[in-house]
């Protein structure tokens, strides 16, 4: 476990800030003009966002000790809090989030949807990608096994033996875990706070570190990433003309091609049952430590189809009394794409997100389909048998144009944001942006075609890839002296 006991430095600050202060490289560093506000050190690599691409980032490119490395999150530190790892209680973590609210989509009605994206160390925690060949299947199988391991519950007061059979859901008795409780201890005790950041002023700069000599990896998520990116000149030059920034480098497909995982729903108010709750907290009992949503599967539509996915899930949308069987349909490979981008210079404004839901009519013939799928299955007689209302839809549907304005009506996202810096299109094989060798990028926004799956362990075998490729690509990057203390 030495080997965790490396450079790697964690700082809790102001993402954007940062990203800024640092994107447009060694030039941009100097200090000068400042005064005392701000201080000066260097490192071999900063990485703005501390999600599951990177964490692992950070770990992997470390592993050696001879490489500095600071990771940059926003977000608070997480790691063993109650509230984050209980079942059930994510509706009360609202500190660990980015709320965003999309503009509203004519797909959906007019209504805007609500997206989210994790702010906490970890984030919210497929894949052949164009140009990489390290990305085909073949390739990054390997990436998936070197990530995948079976994790020790972290409360070891509820569970002194260690034992395999124990964890997990069904026959294969495996669970998904979090990046916080996936790396060892030793890991996180070395992400100290060595720049000694208590407080950044981001109105005049006070507190700020200008990291020199570096090579950034952006790693800020499909949403927040493309917006650092734009705010720092890097982006569609005429859009960014329009706003008055100065263009680092035309690259237009920086904010385009975004994709997301959109369900629509049908609840059912079904006869009470154990109040698993109650039972994760007084008791620990193996059946309140199930996943809300346990059971899942994926069907297939004609070859010129999307793929469809099922999901079935205690969680109420609707229902505010009673217990609650809530079943939907997604769309995870949808044709159509929406946008992340920018109207103003003001770092702390909302970005604009286009969502553009089923956006095209093989979209919408596919979500109808499944639909309707889905409708037979809530009427089977073994889900009937423990149904005492259905809740929505709360009258028979009989036309496809009753179905899709059903769908318009009840249509959430899984916050699965992908493909906004895409690589083969936004990226070079070696992750970095086109004409910029100073600056890569390495998470969910890299994904030029949406992965049909939850795409966390995705993330996790990408930066693993991505770490691989970086630290060949830069193995004549010297060693340099420790962050100044």
């Amino acid at each position: 476990m030495g080997r965790f006991f490396s450079q790697v430095h964690f700082l809790t600050i102001a993402t954007v800030a940062a990203a800024v202060a640092t994107l447009n490289g060694p030039s941009n560093c100097d200090s000068s003009g400042h005064g005392s506000r701000v201080s000066h050190t260097t490192a071999d690599y900063v990485i703005v966002g501390a999600g599951p691409a990177g964490v692992v980032l950070a770990e992997q490119l470390s592993r050696d000790g001879k490489k500095s490395v600071v990771l940059i999150e926003a977000g608070p530190d997480s790691i063993n809090n109650a509230v984050v790892d209980t079942p059930a209680m994510y509706p009360f973590i609202i500190e660990q989030y980015w709320n965003y609210t999309a503009q509203p989509d004519d797909n959906l009605g007019g209504d805007a949807p609500n997206l989210s994206q994790g702010r906490t160390i970890g984030g919210g925690t497929g894949a052949t990608l164009s140009g990489n060949d390290g990305l085909a299947w073949e390739s990054i199988l390997q990436d998936f096994l070197e990530v995948s391991h079976y994790t020790e519950n972290p409360y070891a007061d509820y569970n002194q033996v260690v034992n395999t059979s124990a964890y997990g859901n069904g026959p294969l008795e495996v669970s998904r875990v979090g990046t916080l409780t996936s790396f060892e201890n030793p890991f996180f005790n070395a992400l100290q706070a060595e720049l000694d950041l208590d407080e950044v002023d981001l109105n005049d700069g006070t507190g700020m570190v200008l990291i020199e000599d570096c090579k950034e990896i952006v790693s800020g998520g499909a949403i927040n990433t493309p917006k650092l990116l734009m705010l720092s000149g890097v982006g569609p030059k005429e859009s960014l003309k329009a706003l008055g920034i100065k263009i680092v480098a035309d690259i237009p497909d920086v904010g385009a091609n975004l994709r997301d995982h959109a369900f629509a729903i049908i609840e059912l108010d079904v006869a009470p049952e154990i109040l698993t709750l109650y039972q994760w907290f007084q008791n620990r009992l193996p059946d309140s430590t199930w996943h809300g949503i346990n059971g899942t599967h994926y069907t297939s539509l004609p070859e010129d189809r999307p793929h469809i996915l099922f999901e079935f899930s205690s969680l109420p949308f609707l229902t505010t009394n009673g217990s609650a069987l809530t079943t939907w349909a997604s769309l995870i490979q949808p044709e159509g794409s929406g946008s992340v981008s920018i109207n103003t210079t003001d770092y702390t404004a909302d970005r604009l997100i286009y969502t553009n839901y089923y956006g095209t009519e093989a979209d919408k013939a596919a979500i109808i389909a499944g639909y309707k799928l889905l409708m037979k299955i809530t009427q089977n007689e073994g889900i009937k048998n423990i149904t005492v209302r259905q809740v929505f839809p709360a009258t028979e549907l009989t036309t496809d144009d009753e179905i899709w304005g059903a769908i318009q009506s009840q249509t959430y996202t899984f916050h699965h944001p992908m493909g906004t810096v895409a690589i083969g299109k936004a990226l070079d094989k070696n992750w970095r942006l086109n004409g910029l060798r100073g600056i890569r990028v390495v998470d969910s926004s890299t994904f030029p075609l949406p992965v049909t799956c939850h795409p966390q362990s995705t993330v996790y075998a990408l930066a693993n890839r991505a770490a691989k490729d970086i630290m060949a690509a830069d193995a004549d990057l010297g060693v340099r002296e420790p962050l100044n203390r």
